[in-house]
This record gives C-alpha cells, structure tokens and sequence, in this order.
C-alpha cells in the first residue's frame, strides 16, 4: 500500500495524469465558449440594417418635406404636434426610439401639409369653376339682353356673387337680389321673343314683383333693411307659399 502511494505521488509530481486539462477542453467546447461573441454580433448586424431602414426612411422623408417648403414655406410652430398629440395617435410611441419618434412627427406634417396643399388645390378650382359660370351668365346676358340694368356693374355684381353664402346659388337669384338692392325694386327677367305659329308677332311675358322665397332669403342676409321694406310696405311682393 505504501508503494502504491508513493508511485501516485510520483506520478503526480511528474505531472503526467493530464485529466484536468481534458475535462477544460471537453468544457470549453461543450459550453461554446467560442460561439458565445456570435450572439451579440447577430443583434448588431439586426440593429444596423433597423438602423439603415429608418434612416432611409427619414432621408426619403425629409426630401418631401423639402419640397413642400419650397411650395409651402417654412414649417412654422403652428404645424408642429405636441407630444401628447403624438402619443394619442401612436400608441406605441412610449415604446419607440429617439430616431423613431422623430420620423413620426415629420411623418405627420407631411401628410398635413399635402392635406392642405388638396384642399387649397379643390378650393381654387371650385372657385374658378364658379367664376367661369358667373361670366358665361354676364356674357349670356348681353346677348340675350336679360338683365339690362347689369350694364356698367359688372364688377360690383362678381364681387357681389363671389360672397362665401352667394357661391353655389342660381345665378337668376343673385342677379335679381343685386338689383333690388341697388334699385330697390325686383327687376323683370327679360325673354327673348319667340314667334309662336299664328301669333302674328311676339308675346310679352307679363312683369311680375313677386319675389321667390330664394330671393327673399339673399336679401335678408344681405340686406336687412330692404328686407323688412318689403315684408311691411309691399306684403304683395311675398311669394304665396311664405304667407
């Protein structure tokens, strides 16, 4: 017994059982401890190509927004949202990153700005649509001579048609309305003659004051005081349905 002890003390002076270095190679690969920098590397290059997206995103973004300065102007401090804005419209926006945030914020005056680009855009062509219509109206008068009294104010009478509560109404209304208020009496609306067969010559269309109930309603918007003239001292004038 005692030569076996001595023959392991031997042994390991001479440092020939090599088990521990074994078991710490047979560790090391089995815990991967190579592999181990391949976890961290595989999240950056995640993040980098994020990173890579929302920067182009932003550089793609910031050309619109350029372009619509260039229209617009300068964005001003009235376009931009507040946070809480922001956080009502987003809902992951507590969750999002710096560069995120901002891209939504310049994400949304964007589509603001070309709201309201549309919207200037419609209200321009619907205001020269009606401009048109009120010359055609003018021009057709002369012709036809139907609103003589026209003549010379056809100025006063764009300007008057151009108000935001006369655009959109008949022609024919605003005309008369115009005229009362500057005459103070409803203007007869002037026929062509036709030659009916056996007539022997045109008919006149008998003059009438009586007033639409359209025509009663321009006025009183415009002009009160005619209004109640007409109510109180020629209730003739009032259209049968209104009284």
């Amino acid at each position: 017994m005692v030569k076996k002890s001595k023959s392991l003390e031997e042994e390991t002076e001479t440092g020939k059982p090599e088990i521990e270095p074994e078991e710490k190679e047979d560790l090391g690969k089995e815990g991967g401890a190579e592999e181990t920098p391949q976890g961290p590397g595989k999240s950056e290059v995640n993040y980098r190509k994020k990173f890579s997206e929302s920067t182009t995103e932003n550089q793609i973004l910031q050309a619109k927004l350029k372009a619509a300065e260039e229209k617009l102007g300068k964005i001003t401090s009235a376009e931009i949202p507040a946070e809480q804005e922001l956080k009502n419209l987003y809902l992951d926006w507590e969750i999002m990153s710096e560069p995120e945030r901002k891209l939504a914020e310049k994400n949304l005056i964007l589509e603001r700005r070309l709201k309201k680009v549309e919207q200037d855009f419609g209200g321009m062509k619907e205001e020269k649509e009606w401009n048109e219509q009120v010359d055609n109206f003018l021009e057709k008068g002369k012709i036809l001579d139907t609103y003589p009294e026209l003549d010379g104010k056809e100025k006063e009478f764009r300007e008057f048609a151009n108000k935001p509560t006369h655009k959109g109404a008949s022609l024919n209304v605003l005309a008369q309305a115009f005229l009362f208020r500057e005459g103070g009496e409803v203007p007869s609306v002037r026929r062509t003659p036709v030659l009916e067969p056996g007539s022997g010559g045109p008919k006149e269309t008998p003059k009438s004051k009586k007033m639409t109930s359209e025509e009663l309603k321009v006025l009183r918007e415009n002009d009160p005081k005619k209004w109640r003239e007409i109510i109180t001292k020629h209730p003739d004038w009032i259209p049968s349905e209104i009284e």
